[in-house]
């Protein structure tokens, strides 16, 4: 995950700029979420973080921490950011199946093995209650 595609999810669910400076409650909220969202979703440093805001170091530390503070006071920001995460972790499992096809037939294949082993089994035991 980049920081362009979470702050793109971050300006679409709070219908607001992030990066415009301004003291206005909504913005300042939406920039919150945004820093804490970076930080769970890349291993991007503090410093490229504010970059992408242009934005000092100090202000994304500022906002990470105030964001918990936020979550117990504000449910309608907690529902934008918990809708963001399931976009975001959908788009991370898009991510990996389309770089590990080999694990998704793996598992698919393993599906397939057993559902024969059953059948085979199951034949097994007709065959032999036909006999009797």
């Amino acid at each position: 995950m980049n920081l362009a595609t979470i702050k793109q999810h971050v300006t679409t669910f709070c219908k607001c700029d992030i990066s415009q400076v301004s003291r206005k409650r909504n913005i300042v909220y939406a920039r919150w979420m945004y820093f804490k969202l970076c930080r769970e979703y890349t291993k991007k440093p503090l410093k490229d973080i504010a970059k992408s805001l242009n934005m000092n170091h100090a202000t994304v530390l500022h906002g990470l921490r105030n964001f918990d503070l936020l979550i117990h006071y504000e449910p309608h920001y907690i529902k934008i950011y918990e809708d963001i995460k399931c976009i975001i972790n959908v788009q991370i499992k898009r991510q990996k199946s389309k770089q590990d096809p080999e694990g998704y037939y793996k598992k698919k294949y393993r599906v397939k093995l057993l559902q024969s082993r059953m059948l085979y089994n199951y034949n097994k035991e007709l065959i032999f209650h036909l006999k009797l």
